[in-house]
């Protein structure tokens, strides 16, 4: 009889007369360039067509997509130190004849890992593509117009951070609260690789200067910490005692009921370092203010932690989104960001913890295997290597 349906696909030698089987009657020994389809028919098999040649024939390329909308979209193609660009059947083209491309960080060699796959992760938003891995710092890929592009080195200022330091011996003293400034160390605790990386600063525990209390009587100008935030007292409206509402503003001068206080600082700063003159002294910009008082600069401080990313630890190798967040894996570590805002990484919000701050996790599990993939569906899922 004739044979009506081809929609069991190719069959296994295995199978070779069992015509008792539902499926015989409708496979192949043998089904090359066809795509069974679940109707019935075979259809021939799509394929490609040269639009143009590779960067470098020397060289490996790696292909990812950019889609921003039906009508708007590309390949991208790494290759060895620049991305190039396919779009509407062709390359895109900075003159007739010219091919358009970027230039990045990332060698030939640092395009691929250790089994052989590409070393990219890449997540694209609007407009902004993401890319971790290489062994570099994570990059920002920006489509500015249809034939304008621009890679840079994504700045983050706010973290994330590593592990608050846990030796009271190791304390940090900067030469000052803002600008370039000086920091020394009581002990070893810098390398040359630190430099680029953040340092966060806390005060000390609130006995450097005393607390916020209701009904007590502080002499004018007295600074207090009151809600992990340090606060002066700038007028006392007549009064002898505070009242009864606790300073929590992040900004300005504010009433507690009876004496007005102003706000000062968060009880922490950032800074990028940038130079290193020896496992003790290092120098930096502030990002946000070093908030020590004038009279405890000198005093020092044990609470500190440096950034998780730089050359002295690690880089991101894996990126994704999730739930309106940014998600970055290293080798153990996930770092998520602050909720709606993927270029803010603060694990706090004026020493405050909130829904919306950036996460920290560091995977914790039987195997002692690196995070190799990460999947956004309902959960965040992610996995070591086979």
């Amino acid at each position: 009889p004739g044979i009506s349906s081809f929609n069991a696909g190719e069959l296994s030698p295995l199978l070779d007369g069992r015509p008792d089987l539902a499926k015989y009657p409708a496979g192949c020994s043998v089904m090359e360039n066809f795509v069974p389809t679940v109707q019935g028919p075979a259809r021939f098999r799509p394929g490609t067509r040269y639009v143009g040649d590779a960067l470098s024939h020397s060289v490996r390329s790696w292909l990812a997509r950019f889609e921003f909308s039906d009508a708007q979209a590309y390949i991208l193609e790494f290759s060895n130190a620049l991305i190039g660009f396919f779009t509407n059947h062709g390359r895109l083209e900075s003159a007739p004849g010219v091919n358009y491309t970027v230039a990045t960080p990332y060698t030939t060699a640092s395009l691929v890992t250790a089994d052989g796959a590409f070393a990219i992760s890449n997540v694209q938003t609007g407009d902004v593509v993401y890319l971790a891995g290489g062994g570099v710092a994570p990059q920002k890929l920006s489509r500015l117009s249809a034939s304008s592009w621009t890679l840079a080195e994504l700045v983050i200022d706010d973290g994330p951070f590593m592990d608050m330091n846990e030796d009271d011996t190791i304390t940090m003293t900067v030469s000052a609260i803002s600008g370039s400034v000086t920091i020394t160390a009581a002990a070893a605790a810098f390398t040359a690789d630190h430099v680029g990386s953040l340092i966060r600063i806390e005060r000390n525990a609130t006995e450097d200067i005393q607390p916020w209390m209701h009904t007590k009587d502080y002499a004018l100008n007295t600074l207090v910490v009151s809600d992990g935030k340090t606060y002066e007292l700038i007028d006392k409206h007549g009064e002898t005692n505070t009242g009864t509402v606790q300073p929590t503003h992040t900004r300005g001068s504010a009433m507690d009921g009876l004496v007005e206080w102003e706000f000062k600082d968060a009880g922490y700063g950032v800074a990028q370092i940038t130079g290193f003159t020896s496992s003790l002294i290092v120098t930096a910009t502030t990002v946000t203010d070093l908030n020590f008082p004038d009279s405890l600069i000198a005093v020092g401080s044990r609470r500190w932690n440096f950034g998780a990313w730089g050359e002295h630890n690690e880089y991101p190798i894996k990126v994704t989104l999730w739930r309106d967040r940014l998600v970055w894996a290293g080798l153990r570590d996930v770092w998520l960001s602050k909720a709606g805002e993927y270029e803010k990484m603060a694990p706090d919000d004026f020493n405050e913890q909130l829904t919306d701050s950036a996460i920290n996790i560091r995977i914790q599990s039987r195997d002692n295997n690196a995070i190799r993939w990460m999947a956004s569906t309902n959960a965040l899922r992610i996995g070591p290597a086979a």
